[in-house]
């Protein structure tokens, strides 16, 4: 266009031009009432609407999304933040649960030890004390035939009436006098052999014989002996029995303790396996727990990577056509600018374009 005040040129971008030569071409049919220059200047401000209406429009679409792309980065991210939180505790848990595994796999084996050498020190107490108890009643039984050897003389010799020593002597007396100095010899007990010797000393022709008067003489003296022999004899039974006495319960409170530290360990270690048991379970939910969780951490790093990248590219599209809508804008107006500010006020004084002219021809 042209005008006194020199050349104004404006140059419409390609929408808007193509939006132009539409919208002109359109106009041509319309009303005959109305300016070539008014129709120009109306299509433009509806031009210029629809422009604004759509960038409207699609800035609401964009807020949308820009808020989707917020909450969703958001959301995401607090995920992230919490999967890496419990992946860090998982972690550490599993740590504790191996660690605790570990002590009760060392404890295990440290009481099935203890265990075995209980049940062993048990085993050898009891054999000892089978030996000693087999020991004392060899010795008891032995004990208990010299008494009764004693007891059988003495009563022979005190109730016999014979003045004949050989009767004596062809008894069982001088068999269970025998019997009962080998077992004082045995017990290291003093006895008087010289008078002892009386009943079981042999004759010149191998039968034991003993002059009456010589028997009558030491008579007495024999049966003192054999009394006090005897007597010390009961004493040693009965020391005997007292020692084995105390043995047995000395035996019996040793295995009753021990018995009881066996069992103690038993429950410790049947305990200590059901923990084990426990924490083994333990680790393989955490192992599993920490699996997913890392597993879906990954999906959630991998989807705000993505959507990161998505928002960013709309994001960069937005900005380039609100940047063109921005330039489409302003070229309309720059346009509507020129036509109402120039060619207008020009039409009217020339009649060119204007109605003025429009009526001239039409006279």
């Amino acid at each position: 266009l042209k005008g006194d005040r020199g050349k104004q040129c404006f140059n419409l971008p390609a929408p808007v031009a193509m939006r132009a030569f539409v919208l002109i071409a359109v106009a041509a049919a319309a009303r005959a009432d109305v300016t070539p220059v008014e129709k120009v200047v109306q299509m433009l401000r509806d031009l210029q609407n629809q422009v604004q209406e759509e960038g409207k429009a699609e800035a609401t679409t964009y807020d949308k999304f820009a808020c989707f792309c917020k909450s969703k980065t958001d959301e995401k991210a607090a995920a992230i933040e919490a999967g890496a939180t419990k992946v860090g505790e998982l972690q550490a848990d599993l740590a504790t649960f191996q660690s605790t595994r570990d002590q009760l796999n060392t404890d295990i084996d440290e009481l099935n030890t203890n265990i075995a050498t209980y049940q062993d020190e048990f085993k050898s107490s009891t054999e000892m004390r089978n030996g000693e108890k087999a020991t004392f009643d060899k010795a008891f039984e032995d004990m208990s035939k010299a008494i009764s050897a004693l007891e059988r003389a003495i009563e022979t010799l005190k109730a016999s009436k014979s003045s004949d020593p050989s009767s004596y002597l062809q008894s069982d007396v001088s068999s269970g006098v025998q019997t009962a100095l080998l077992m004082a010899d045995a017990l290291g007990i003093k006895t008087d052999k010289k008078v002892l010797a009386f009943l079981t000393q042999p004759t010149d022709d191998g039968s034991r014989g003993v002059p009456n008067q010589d028997y009558e003489f030491k008579s007495g003296g024999i049966i003192d002996t054999l009394e006090g022999l005897l007597n010390t004899f009961r004493g040693k039974k009965s020391d005997l029995e007292s020692d084995n006495a105390q043995a047995q319960s000395d035996f019996n409170l040793a295995a009753q303790g021990k018995t009881a530290q066996i069992k103690a360990a038993q429950v410790t270690l049947a305990e200590k396996e059901a923990e084990r048991s426990e924490t083994t379970n333990k680790i393989a939910v955490a192992q599993a727990d920490l699996t997913e969780t890392n597993a879906v951490l990954n999906d959630d790093r991998l989807y705000l990577k993505d959507l990161t990248s998505k928002c960013e590219t709309k994001a960069k599209e937005w900005d380039q056509r609100s940047s063109m809508r921005s330039d489409e804008l302003s070229a309309i107006t720059q346009a509507l600018a020129v036509i109402e500010g120039v060619v207008a006020s020009k039409a009217v004084e020339t009649g060119v374009g204007g109605r003025d002219a429009m009526g001239a021809q039409n006279a």
